[in-house]
């Protein structure tokens, strides 16, 4: 297999999914320094995170396709791994590392925002109301990254090193990760303003659950 995914025809998609990826992160990374809020939060995190991945990503896959085995059996002494290894590397770094990554810093940040706009926009000016910060606390989404970024490095590990103790910590990360994920979205979801807020408004419910203001 080794053989087979070292073909020079290889190369070409290779090169032009660098260029993509390079030509994606630096024009990220361009307006991420234009923002004009400072604030380094969760959903930045995530997207430094997730840019941080794919060129790791982009030289896994290069390493498969050279054919590490062919080199190691050759003493050539390249880094640890098969070739199939280094592809399992490649899909964990590439849709763990840089697209759960962006997605779950994305979702942190765009359902808070629907549901303030959605319950919380029409009383703006009448009556106090939470900041969109406040529908989602920052230590629920710094815990989810944590989670998330210990499950990315694990999974990798295991991929190159593999070992059922990686593995299962790996797993169990994972899990962990998505699982806060989940509870900050439905967390963010059952939102909604106060009876005393609308009566302060003189407006009606929006339609959705009861309100959850339990931290996730």
């Amino acid at each position: 297999m080794a053989a087979a995914l070292g073909g020079r025809w290889l190369w070409a998609p290779l090169a032009v999914a660098v260029a993509v990826l390079v030509a994606y992160g630096t024009g990220v990374l361009r307006l991420l320094a234009k923002r004009r809020r400072k604030r380094v939060d969760a959903t930045l995190r995530c997207w430094r995170f997730g840019l941080a991945c794919s060129l790791p990503a982009v030289g896994a896959a290069a390493l498969a396709l050279a054919g590490v085995r062919a080199w190691s059996a050759a003493g050539g002494g390249v880094a640890p791994g098969t070739a199939e290894q280094w592809l399992l590397a490649t899909a964990v770094l590439f849709l763990l590392g840089f697209a759960a990554s962006i997605l779950a810093g994305m979702l942190n940040r765009v359902v808070p925002f629907l549901v303030w706009m959605h319950r919380f926009g029409h009383l703006a000016g009448k009556t106090p109301i939470p900041m969109l910060t406040d529908l989602l606390p920052r230590p629920a989404m710094q815990r989810q990254l944590r989670l998330h970024i210990a499950a990315v490095l694990l999974l990798t590990a295991a991929a190159l090193w593999p070992a059922d103790a990686l593995v299962r910590l790996g797993g169990v990360a994972l899990l962990l990760s998505t699982g806060q994920l989940w509870r900050n979205v439905v967390h963010a979801a059952r939102q909604r303003p106060s009876a005393e807020q609308l009566a302060a408004a003189g407006a009606s419910a929006p339609p959705g659950p009861p309100q959850a203001s339990a931290a996730p």
